[in-house]
């Protein structure tokens, strides 16, 4: 199904239909389980995946789900560091937002987040995606390269200087 968010400005609102993906890492930072979908009632989260619960476990969630995620972590695999951007570096590195995202659904569809889930005995788990793309909005940039390292930067030949940075 097509993703429905919607965003107001920097922020990004899930709606009825939307889907992520659920990764669980075992206590030894093992993948257990890989990309279960969860799709969103427009109230609860639901799968038809059993998924497997432990509190000693870790789950990870990203948003845009895809079928088969170019750079997810395969069941196996096993992490020394099991921070979100660990987990989800090489997801993030090879994600290949929309050429063209003048509509909101090739927007949406180029703008992932991921997050590391907060798990609990009634098994819930609560997650606060961070946005892994950037986002630059202006008007009247004319003439301007975005140059990627451990930074983006803007350069040009214009007048308008705006102030842009991140990771």
């Amino acid at each position: 199904a097509a993703t429905r968010a919607f965003t107001d400005g920097a922020s990004t609102s899930l709606s009825s239909g939307d889907a992520l993906g659920l990764y669980v890492l075992d206590s030894s930072g093992k993948v257990v389980s890989a990309n279960v979908k969860f799709e969103y009632s427009g109230s609860t989260w639901n799968t038809t995946t059993p998924v497997p619960w432990s509190t000693s476990y870790k789950y990870y969630a990203y948003f845009p789900y895809q079928d088969s995620p170019v750079g997810g972590p395969a069941v196996g695999k096993t992490f020394s560091s099991t921070t979100a951007d660990d987990v989800f570096a090489s997801l993030v590195s090879s994600w290949t937002p929309k050429a063209d995202q003048s509509t909101a659904a090739n927007f949406i569809a180029s703008d992932l987040c991921t997050a590391l889930g907060s798990a609990s005995s009634s098994k819930n788990i609560s997650f606060v995606l961070k946005h892994k793309m950037g986002l630059i909005c202006g008007r009247g940039i004319s003439n301007y390269k975005l140059t990627t390292g451990s930074e983006y930067t803007f350069s040009g030949n214009s007048s308008y200087s705006p102030a842009f940075s991140g990771n």
